[in-house]
């Protein structure tokens, strides 16, 4: 346990993570007694922050008794477990059933994908051309999960010529082709009352919309998710969190996808059918 001065809890995070985004979301859809810390990515390697999270990463959330929770998808549900507020797992079985389904398909593709081209295109602009090797040495070896070094890798050294972005290309058309048929259905995600699963997507969203391809949902073909997306963007919430976002690095973020941005949109177009 982290000894800390017992006051209130505080979430670790920075305003431009796509996994400290989703927990930014709901403390703020909760309306949930959390102090925000923001932090530069840098502390993340340090000694202090590797006592709260071994693998160097955020969000996490430091209780008020001194415990860390990590782990974006785990820390969404003890704050909505945790603090009162409008309740954002669904109790109807079936509906916390599709709220599951959606963290894990973020958790375990939706988050990568976003992530390889991310890497492919800013992170690897930030690193220069020609590569700086000293400072990709330095953000590889912070990276404790080998899988993960690896990925992070690949798509900084080829681009988007990367495996894992050509993987991306065709899984982000179909989470957008899998929202599009839920909310055929219901108003948002997982039911018709917005719950976890609207959080964890709305980074992925907020990215694709920061790399310029929102044409991808915006051109009449994806009208349920075009929906959604202006419903979700118009909360208080999502306000609050955008007030967060850093304007020069949003900028270098969409600038990172200029020359690359009519591909993607073509290759992503395909996939959606």
């Amino acid at each position: 346990m982290i000894q800390i001065e017992a006051h209130m809890h505080e979430l670790y995070g920075i305003p431009m993570a796509t996994c400290a985004r989703k927990a930014l979301h709901v403390m703020f859809e909760k309306g949930a007694d959390i102090a925000y810390r923001e932090v530069e990515r840098e502390y993340l390697r340090t000694t202090g922050f590797r006592l709260l999270n071994p693998e160097g990463l955020v969000p996490v959330l430091v209780t008020n008794d001194g415990h860390a929770i990590s782990e974006s998808s785990i820390v969404m549900r003890y704050i909505d477990d945790t603090f009162p507020g409008p309740p954002l797992q669904p109790s109807r079985p079936l509906a916390r059933a599709n709220m599951n389904m959606w963290l894990k398909l973020v958790d375990e593709r939706y988050f990568g994908a976003i992530g390889a081209i991310t890497v492919a295109t800013f992170i690897r602009a930030i690193l220069g051309d020609p590569l700086d090797e000293a400072k990709l040495r330095a953000m590889l070896d912070a990276i404790e999960d080998d899988t993960a070094r690896s990925a992070r890798e690949l798509p900084i050294r080829l681009g988007v010529d990367a495996p894992t972005v050509r993987i991306a290309i065709r899984q982000l058309p179909a989470m957008l082709r899998r929202m599009e048929q839920a909310l055929e259905h219901t108003r948002w995600l997982a039911d018709d009352e917005l719950s976890l699963a609207d959080s964890a997507v709305m980074p992925l969203m907020l990215r694709l919309e920061e790399f310029g391809l929102e044409a991808l949902w915006m051109d009449g073909g994806l009208p349920n998710v075009d929906r959604w997306w202006q419903a979700l963007r118009a909360r208080e919430a999502s306000k609050r969190l955008l007030d967060l976002v850093h304007a020069d690095m949003r900028a270098q973020i969409t600038a990172s996808a200029d020359a690359l941005r009519t591909s993607l949109l073509s290759q992503m177009h395909q996939h959606l059918g």
